[in-house]
């Protein structure tokens, strides 16, 4: 599916210059010998007069700050749609929307959609940057301090290997290499369950890490 869903967008949000590439990305799906993409425009997916929406009421509010309901409320609705339409056997996300893909689980069980949800590693740049179509939007000084969110998380990830299990220590790691990076504005760092989304106070491999919106960095 080819779509930027406008319900993930806020009302000061730029949803009309938020990166498309309709064209490179048909050419991407020509070269995998994809059989069919689904590029619906916003009209056909919410015609005039759309008033249904689907919300997931636990985990949004749980990670993803103020913006996570509203977020995680388009994706939800929009989700069911495709399913409806579609119906897919498999749904992927990458580790690094690693909320989304608890919601949609949580999603897909509440409503027993007969979908599997697969994480699949990230795909990441020279550099550590994880792979994204706002990228391109960076300039070179703001991919530099971009580059110390994966830095802030590998290093927590290190922390862990070698036997630190304590949540507080290893945020407050993250939060400090992230402080020395002035374009980098944190709003909070937190390790959680990757299925519940729940506070964890001490470190154990189910947990995830992921950056929060605006630039930010959560562990979860």
């Amino acid at each position: 599916m080819l779509f930027v869903n406008p319900l993930q967008f806020g009302p000061s949000e730029n949803y009309a210059g938020y990166p498309r590439s309709p064209d490179v990305d048909l050419a991407k799906c020509a070269e995998l010998e994809v059989d069919l993409a689904f590029a619906p425009s916003a009209e056909e997916m919410y015609p005039r007069g759309y008033s249904t929406y689907v919300v997931e009421e636990r985990s949004p509010r749980r990670c993803a700050g103020s913006r996570g309901p509203r977020i995680f409320r388009g994706v939800t609705t929009v989700l069911v749609k495709l399913f409806n339409m579609v119906r897919p056997h498999f749904w992927c996300f990458g580790q690094k929307e690693a909320q989304q893909a608890a919601v949609v689980r949580k999603m897909i069980a509440d409503l027993r959609f007969r979908v599997e949800v697969v994480v699949v590693p990230t795909v990441r740049e020279d550099g550590g940057l994880a792979c994204d179509v706002r990228n391109r939007t960076m300039t070179a000084n703001q991919r530099t301090e971009a580059i110390a969110v994966p830095a802030s998380l590998k290093a927590g990830a290190g922390m862990a290997a070698t036997g630190v299990r304590s949540a507080d220590r290893i945020m407050a790691e993250v939060t400090h290499i992230l402080s020395q990076h002035r374009r980098v504005r944190v709003i909070y760092v937190s390790i959680v369950d990757s299925t519940t989304m729940e506070a964890m106070r001490e470190w154990c491999p189910a947990v995830r890490c992921w950056r929060s919106p605006r630039g930010s960095t959560k562990c979860g």
